[in-house]
This record gives C-alpha cells, structure tokens and sequence, in this order.
C-alpha cells in the first residue's frame, strides 16, 4: 500500500538539542521537524522511535530520513480525513439538471427546452452572485447558518429580463427564471455535556424557515422595486449578524451528496413549487440555460428560461403583418425598422 509521508514543521528558538537532553524534552518534539534559527536554519528531525535527532541537511538527504524514517499515512487513513469540498463537477451537475428538467416537460406532453449558451451564462453569474452574499451567513461547523436565495438582483440587473439585456441578450418576448438552494451534504456533529450550541443546533431549521416565510412575504408586499432592495438588504444585515453570533460546533463527519441526489432534489422541489412548476412546463418558453454555484455546503442553481422572438425585440427588427404598420413589444416602438 502507498505510503504518503506528512511534514510538520516547527518553528521555535532554542539551542541545539545536546547528546545530554532529557528524555522526556526528546518525547515532547518527537516527530517534529526542529529549525535551529540561530544556526545558520539548519533542521533536525526527532525519530520517535529511538528519540534520536537527524541532521536533515540537503534536500536528497532530507528525503531519504523522511522516507526511511516517516511513519506514512495510508489509504485507509486518508478516507478518515474529513473533505469540505463538493466532489461533483458543477457543468456536469447544470446539464443534469437541465436534462431532468426537459424529461418533466416531456412526460407532460411539452416540447423540449434547446440550450442556450449565453442564457446559461447570465443565469450562473446570478448564482455566484448569491454565492458570494452567502459566504456572509453560512458555513460548515456553526451552530446555525442563514442561506439566502432571491430573483432580485444587485449586481447586473433588479429582474431576469434586466440581467438578460445588460448581457447582450435581447431576443425573447418572454423570460422567467427558477432558482433553488440544495444542501450539498450531510454531515454528524459532537457535543460536550450540557453544549450551548446543541440547543441553537437542533433549532436551526425552524429558526430559519420562518425567516425565509417573512422574507417571502415582505418582498411580494413590497409596492416597488426600491422597498424591495430595501428589505433584501435588510435580511442580509440581519442575517450576518446572526452567524456572527452562531457557536462553532465539531463536525465529526461529512457526507456529501450524490449529484443524482442534488438533481432529484432541485427539479423535485421546483415541481413542487407552484410557480416553479409552473415555469418548468410553460408551452411558450423555447429555449432554457441553467448555471451553479456552490458556496460553503449549499449549492445554488439558475435556470432562465425564454420565447425566442425573431422580431419586435429591442435592437432586433420591427415585426410586419400585411394590414398593419411594423411594430415592436411595447415599450418599444419601431424606428427605421429597428426596435428601440
């Protein structure tokens, strides 16, 4: 079995370790690599074995002790280790996403969606959007985090359609979006007797489902899109100080999700979801793009949909019927036959 060999380096200031140290002082740095500041950096490896100290010296030599004397770390040790990272490929995870999506459409007699680049594009650039305002509020090894998803956006355009346009994108006569927010893993957490942090744990989901429902509910009772940036940057203020105030707790074990599992759950809440449904089987929509982020144990995934339109669209052609004068969507109004 393969053998991975761990160098810790110590820095300290000290005299050499003489012929005379005590064994119990030999014990307490044995293996460590020792760095004799005062000596020109030379470095010394302490064997726990036998408690002897080895002159590392050049590079070559320096591997050779490591080799003969390392005590290694397996495979089986390295599965131990505890991995905060994702193991899915995120423009893997889109397209599946994406295919199960038209597969719904399919089984209820809709058209298939074609794949947009450029729609996929803008909608990944609002999930990492989301991502990085995330990265505010949440995180793996707190007692309790604060996910945030929402269609308003601050960056590159308040709607979807705004997003759409200051990409360069402007035919389509209709667009809507879907957004979701998925667990990426499961993970076990230890506590000490009588731990503060196990009540704040167990009361976490509650806690923040409630303050997704008020957040919902004051965004759609908003009566502009200015009161609407107002409460979003409210929830966001609020929601960092709360994690600010979150204890870390000890993850003892992580499980990450399957990317069949993260494709089931996100397409299966959007068909439960009234509105998302909704978008998800609308006759009218042509073309789609999906895009992903992840951030701290969540994933956050877009999909845009749209009609494509081949006239009537801003900077596209006016549209002409026989008995009618060219016209555009309104707002739009033709001028030399171009939309404006």
């Amino acid at each position: 079995m393969k053998k991975i060999f761990i160098f810790i380096i110590v820095f300290v200031l000290f005299s050499p370790i003489s012929a005379s140290a005590s064994n119990n002082l030999a014990a307490s740095l044995s293996g460590r690599i020792l760095l004799q500041v005062e000596a020109r950096g030379e470095a010394w490896y302490v064997n726990p074995v036998n408690l002897k100290r080895y002159y590392l010296g050049r590079p070559e030599d320096a591997y050779n002790i490591m080799r003969k004397l390392g005590l290694g770390i397996t495979n089986a040790d390295l599965y131990r280790i505890i991995s905060f990272t994702p193991s899915y490929q995120a423009t893997f995870l889109e397209r599946a996403v994406f295919d199960a999506v038209n597969a719904e459409r399919a089984k209820n007699g809709r058209t298939v969606l074609i794949w947009n680049d450029e729609l996929a594009a803008v909608a990944r650039e609002h999930s990492q959007d989301l991502a990085k305002e995330n990265e505010q509020y949440t995180g793996i090894g707190y007692s309790c985090d604060y996910p945030l998803i929402h269609h308003e956006g601050t960056s590159f355009g308040f709607y979807n359609s705004e997003r759409l346009n200051n990409r360069g994108v402007y035919y389509f006569s209709k667009s809507g979006e879907n957004i979701a927010l998925i667990p990426e893993a499961r993970y076990k957490v230890s506590f000490i007797a009588n731990d503060p942090a196990k009540t704040e744990v167990e009361n976490c989901g509650t806690l923040v489902s409630g303050m997704d429902s008020s957040f919902k509910t004051a965004i759609e009772e908003a009566k502009n899109d200015a009161e609407k940036l107002n409460i979003l940057q409210a929830e966001v203020n609020k929601r960092i100080k709360l994690f600010q105030q979150a204890k870390t707790v000890n993850v003892v074990d992580v499980s990450w999700f399957s990317t069949d599992d993260l494709v089931g759950s996100t397409v299966n809440g959007w068909m439960n979801s009234e509105g998302h449904r909704r978008n998800i089987l609308d006759s009218d929509y042509t073309e789609s793009g999906l895009g992903i982020a992840s951030i701290n144990g969540y994933m956050i995934a877009t999909q845009v949909f749209i009609r494509r339109a081949s006239c009537g669209f801003e900077t596209g052609p006016c549209c002409e019927k026989i008995g009618y004068y060219p016209y555009c969507f309104t707002p739009l109004t033709c001028q030399d036959r171009t939309c404006r």
